[in-house]
């Protein structure tokens, strides 16, 4: 149980602030963006060649089972 002030909302500036102030969801379109942008990642990390990768610090087995992760 979290311990959450709660505030009179005598104004529109009080509402407009504390809407502004909640999370909002991501849209569709930037879960998509996203998703999008992973995917182009982990192309890229297929592509590279065992030296560059030992560059960064990650081996080959793990690039290929992270190019390969769905999600």
């Amino acid at each position: 149980m979290t311990n959450a002030t709660v505030t009179a909302v005598t104004s529109y500036a009080d509402f407009a602030a504390y809407a502004n102030a909640r999370p909002q969801a991501p849209s569709i379109f930037a879960r998509f963006a996203k998703m999008t942008s992973i995917m182009r990642q982990r192309r890229a990390l297929a592509r590279l060649d065992d030296h560059l990768l030992e560059d960064i610090g990650v081996s080959a087995r793990n690039a290929s089972v992270e190019a390969h992760r769905l999600f």
